[in-house]
């Protein structure tokens, strides 16, 4: 079952204090743990990630960037 959390604070604040851990905002409305990553699909505008869940995440043409040199 896929667990929910509900903060009250912004992505781009915890996308600062969870840098460090391998967590990756991949576009305005989602955040990853990138040890969760099964597949990465790059394509030419922007990329897919596949979690391990079966889950697929999109990513931002600006994220993507900076994801392919990270992953």
């Amino acid at each position: 079952m896929e667990k929910k959390i509900l903060v009250s604070t912004t992505l781009g604040i915890l996308e600062s204090r969870l840098a460090n851990y391998r967590f990756f905002r991949t576009n305005k409305s989602t955040m990853i743990n990138l040890d969760y990553v099964s597949k990465y699909e790059d394509n030419i505008n922007q990329g897919t990630i596949s979690l391990k869940n079966d889950r697929k995440i999109q990513v931002s043409r600006r994220k993507n960037r900076i994801l392919k040199n990270i992953i």
